[in-house]
């Protein structure tokens, strides 16, 4: 009998003590990471295309969020959606949506919902006519939990 109130004490307690944790995987840090590995992909994409294109004054966004229906707003999932845009330094403005699949050791895969030019199509054209894998069509990435 003992055991048993030992025991059920400490799975009590253990309950308890997670019950005020709340998950580390945020959008304050997956935006950064999904944006700054867009940015870098962008860039590369671009170049394929023999644009010049400066990942230091891309200027990109992210916002991301859940689009759960239990109202989370934090923890991993396959319901995270970002939102991405970007101005280059020629005025060029864009958006993008991207589906996010957020692992809980904080590493991600994003896919695409957009444009076949941008990040709709798993092949684009680059400079040479040459059909080659878009950066852009789904990626992944990890941030930190700390």
């Amino acid at each position: 009998m003992r055991r048993i109130l030992c025991t059920t004490g400490l799975v009590a307690a253990l309950v308890a003590g997670l019950t005020g944790c709340s998950s580390a995987i945020t959008a304050d840090r997956l935006e950064p990471a999904v944006r700054t590995s867009f940015a870098k992909l962008f860039v590369l994409q671009q170049h394929q295309r023999g644009l010049q294109v400066d990942g230091a004054n891309l200027n990109a966004t992210a916002d991301c969020g859940r689009g759960t229906a239990s109202g989370a707003t934090t923890g991993p999932g396959d319901d995270w959606v970002c939102n991405l845009t970007w101005r280059t330094r020629a005025a060029t403005t864009g958006g993008a949506v991207y589906s996010i699949n957020v692992k809980p050791d904080g590493c991600f895969t994003a896919d695409g919902d957009g444009p076949a030019d941008l990040n709709g199509s798993p092949t684009v054209v680059d400079v040479d006519g040459t059909s080659v894998i878009n950066p852009l069509w789904a990626f992944d990435g990890c941030f930190s939990l700390s």
